[in-house]
């Protein structure tokens, strides 16, 4: 816990008990008695290259993305097990108080706003299905400013034929296109089938692991080409998709997925 303004650049944990990794981080701002946003950090968190998320072993995640607070900020964890006595643990919270603005890529922070995670575990989608991985402002109360970070994506099918489908962004009611596949917005084409091995873009995307047919782990970072919103947003994908014809593309079939979005979100002042 403290006292702002400030920014946490430096985010590292580390345990190993059972069922550590089902643990819950909450994040309160500005004395909230209500977490303003929470995730399960364990999850997803690959050991690979990228310096800004990740686990450098075994149960262990760290993060470098920074996250901005105006007053004060709270972090909790909460075992999800039924352990009868006290677990171990290790962490390590650093960062700046009144410092300069922070800045993501080369967009400069408003003062008030907040990192928030949107996140989904292990959801099935029907072929040609669309799914929102994350979406917010549909209520007047609920309206901010924002922009899309990061997305965290753990797809596994009987096939590859998921990643034909789309990626769109939708903000006060205007769709544009980040991809027109999802092993595009991952950064590659034609399904990584280069070299079917590890690939890897510092700040822009990686695939962290290609597995048996039909499974990808894969993220994309924004810290380039920053995706921003007013008001209201939505971010979806489709399982499969069609030609421009009306023609399915390949056998898309039923597809498990894992998600995490990163996002910053401000209140407009």
């Amino acid at each position: 816990e403290q006292e702002g303004p400030g920014v946490i650049d430096s985010f590292q944990f580390a345990s190993d008990f059972d069922g550590y990794e089902d643990t819950i981080f909450r994040f309160y701002y500005d004395g909230e008695t209500e977490p303003y946003t929470s995730a399960k950090l364990f999850q997803g968190m690959w050991h690979s290259s990228e310096y800004l998320f990740g686990s450098n072993g075994k149960s262990s995640f760290y993060i470098t993305v920074k996250i901005p607070f105006e007053k004060s900020i709270r972090i909790t964890a909460e075992i999800q097990t039924e352990a009868n006595q006290p677990q171990l643990a290790y962490w390590s919270i650093r960062g700046l108080l009144d410092g300069p603005p922070v800045t993501v890529g080369d967009y400069q922070l408003p003062g008030n706003a907040r990192l928030k995670f949107y996140e989904m575990e292990k959801v099935i989608l029907y072929p040609l299905e669309y799914l929102s991985l994350a979406s917010g402002g549909q209520l007047e109360d609920d309206q901010s400013n924002g922009i899309l970070f990061a997305s965290q994506l753990d797809f596994k099918s009987s096939s590859f034929d998921y990643l034909e489908g789309r990626v769109t962004f939708t903000s006060n009611t205007k769709e544009h296109f980040l991809a027109t596949g999802i092993d595009d917005y991952l950064g590659s084409a034609w399904w990584f089938t280069t070299s079917r091995g590890t690939y890897d873009q510092v700040s822009g995307a990686g695939l962290d692991k290609l597995k048996e047919p039909g499974s990808v782990s894969g993220h994309r970072i924004h810290s380039r080409d920053l995706i921003p919103w007013e008001n209201s947003f939505d971010l979806l994908i489709r399982n499969g998709d069609r030609s421009f014809d009306g023609i399915t593309l390949g056998e898309p079939d039923i597809t498990q997925l894992s998600s995490r979005v990163w996002t910053y979100q401000w209140k407009k002042q």
